[in-house]
């Protein structure tokens, strides 16, 4: 009795609306019993399902050795650092860091110092080397989001150089470097230069080239600290695992 009571008093409401061009399937919707019968609840975004799952630890297929190209005529090519972009996406995390550091392990060989560039990101069975190579990846990853932004890609800004220059001066100041003899030191020098903001005052060109001031620094300092190229990197017991 009480569900034929609820329908009838929802058509005497509807009787007296005055709103031109009431929506009868919204304003029934609304009603306990009967909206589920005249307007069902939306299905459940697929993407709900993927909330709190980890992103893919591999990084995307690509040929390393395009990442430092000989010769170039255009410093901030698109595709390039679209790539090297993509591929250090995964690394910001221990099996993700896993997979960059063998690929790129694959692409310089067994001598760190022999391709110092690539090596910078191969993988070294030292835990203090690892993370120093945290700097390496980060100051590339700046590089790339200042390239694009340099060329107006599509997604490309300042905040994300920003963003990656806060993880390099955590880095720099609480990290590892921090304690590797100050200002004046190699790699003290090493961030002063990954941290230049002479983008943020119109002149990204500037810290483009510091940037790559400090993957240089940064690339020869890890060929000196560990000249051979491991199968896997090394970390601390204590370190926390992702």
């Amino acid at each position: 009795m009480g569900k034929y009571l609820t329908l009838l008093l929802g058509f005497v409401l509807l009787s007296t609306a005055r709103c031109y061009g009431a929506d009868l399937e919204a304003s029934l919707g609304g009603l306990p019993i009967v909206g589920p019968m005249v307007a069902p609840a939306a299905a459940e975004p697929a993407y709900i399902a993927t909330i709190g799952t980890p992103a893919p630890a591999a990084p995307p297929e690509t040929d390393l050795a395009l990442f430092f190209p000989a010769e170039s005529t255009d410093p901030y090519d698109v595709a390039r650092w679209s790539a090297v972009r993509s591929f250090l996406a995964a690394s910001h995390t221990q099996s993700g860091w896993t997979e960059v550091c063998k690929k790129a392990a694959e692409a310089a060989g067994a001598d760190r110092a022999a391709k110092p560039q690539l090596g910078a990101l191969a993988c070294s069975n030292d835990g203090s080397v690892t993370a120093m190579q945290q700097f390496a990846a980060r100051v590339l990853e700046a590089q790339a989001s200042l390239a694009l932004y340099i060329k107006a890609a599509p997604g490309a800004g300042q905040s994300a150089v920003q963003g990656v220059q806060g993880e390099l001066r955590v880095i720099c100041t609480t990290g590892i470097l921090g304690r590797q003899g100050g200002a004046d030191s190699p790699w003290g020098l090493a961030c002063a230069a990954a941290l230049d903001t002479a983008y943020l005052a119109g002149d990204a060109p500037a810290t483009f080239a510091k940037l790559g001031e400090a993957y240089a620094a940064a690339a020869a300092l890890l060929a000196a600290a560990d000249a051979t190229i491991d199968d896997a990197p090394g970390y601390f017991a204590t370190e926390k695992k992702d």
